[in-house]
């Protein structure tokens, strides 16, 4: 009997696990470089990304960390942007 053997559809790809790239927020709330596993946000952050398109967007995948980073050192980049605001 042969064994079939499934490939990875899109759908079945975990979701990739995330990174937050701007500063520190006070109070300890969301250090710099918070890692997000599977990309899952904290319930205790759920709001707080929800209503803040700069932070929304300071959290990249860790494949594109690299990247980013230097995208938000250079100005007049939308994740550079982001990063003043924060």
């Amino acid at each position: 009997m042969m064994k079939m053997v499934r490939k990875k559809t899109d759908k079945q790809k975990k979701p990739e696990t995330t990174i937050y790239i701007g500063r520190s927020l006070p109070s300890g709330l969301l250090p710099q470089y918070t890692v997000f596993k599977g990309g899952e946000i904290p319930k205790h952050l759920t709001e707080l990304v929800k209503n803040n398109a700069a932070i929304r967007g300071l959290i990249v995948p860790v494949s594109e960390l690299q990247s980013a980073r230097r995208e938000a050192r250079k100005n007049g980049t939308l994740l550079n942007k982001f990063y003043k605001e924060v």
